[in-house]
């Protein structure tokens, strides 16, 4: 069954649960490999989300570093 992932989260609401619950380094692996998965399987819609999450996650650390 094959579900819209903007209906559970937004990707900037799914970046920030993954930051506040796992370190740094294992949620960027855990998206490049949702990212490679997913263009692997042709599946479009999931990578483009999870492009985004990534792109989140990107902005998030850019103002924790700026403060």
């Amino acid at each position: 069954m094959k579900f819209n992932l903007n209906e559970q989260f937004t990707p900037a609401e799914r970046a920030l649960l993954l930051l506040n619950k796992h370190p740094l380094n294992y949620v960027k692996d855990i998206v490049n490999g949702m990212v490679y998965n997913s263009r692997k399987e042709n599946e479009t819609e999931i990578c483009n989300y999870w492009n985004e999450v990534a792109l989140e996650i990107k902005k998030i650390i850019n103002i924790k570093e700026i403060r």
